[in-house]
């Protein structure tokens, strides 16, 4: 995206301070598992998945089988869809550290010794949403991916037109936005504060 930059060989923030950039905050986000919050599709998804892996466990120990690893797999994640339970993001939060210096945002993640620092400009063109709370969330970039997923309903309507040239999956392209900034911090209003300040050119 414009204004910002990606680099998997990040050695310290020094190394990408231009001249005149200096540093005016630095943290780290909580990494604890966080309840988010879950719309009531979401919720009763996660619920009857929670309560088939029930019946799956019940029925496994009553057969005295050994298989119950999967709905106890399916129990979990759908713990996570109902409680907005999300392990990826808890364990990049675990691994990331935030900076902002007097024109950028800084996030350095080093995950399983993969080192990646990306950078994005704060300035007028930058729209700042603040989520408050007791350890509140700062977002100030969006990105966009595109990732193929399986089209089922174009696989039902040629199977419904009887086309037995080409049986195999059908992929589409879906974008996916992704919002970008520095999540469940400790001074989230400071840092707030500093980023309007900031995009007006006073910092």
């Amino acid at each position: 995206m414009t204004g910002a930059y990606s680099d998997t060989s990040f050695k310290g923030w020094d190394a990408y301070l231009f001249e005149g950039e200096k540093v005016v905050w630095q943290g780290r986000p909580h990494w604890q598992m966080i309840f988010a919050n879950r719309s009531k599709a979401e919720k009763i998804t996660g619920a009857v998945m929670m309560g088939l892996s029930v019946f799956g466990i019940l029925a496994i120990r009553m057969m005295h089988s050994d298989g119950a690893i999967v709905p106890v797999l399916v129990f979990l994640l759908g713990a996570g869809i109902a409680l907005g339970i999300h392990p990826k993001d808890i364990l990049l939060r675990a691994v990331s550290t935030y900076s902002l210096t007097n024109r950028r945002a800084l996030i350095a993640s080093n995950l399983f010794g993969q080192r990646k620092l990306n950078g994005y400009y704060i300035n007028p063109n930058v729209t700042l949403e603040f989520i408050d709370g007791a350890r509140p969330t700062l977002y100030f970039a969006i990105e966009e991916k595109t990732v193929k997923r399986r089209d089922t309903e174009a696989e039902r309507q040629r199977s419904e037109g009887g086309s037995s040239s080409d049986s195999g999956p059908i992929y589409r392209d879906v974008v996916i936005r992704q919002r970008i900034g520095f999540e469940y911090i400790d001074e989230g209003r400071k840092v707030f504060e500093l980023m309007q300040a900031m995009r007006k050119g006073g910092v």
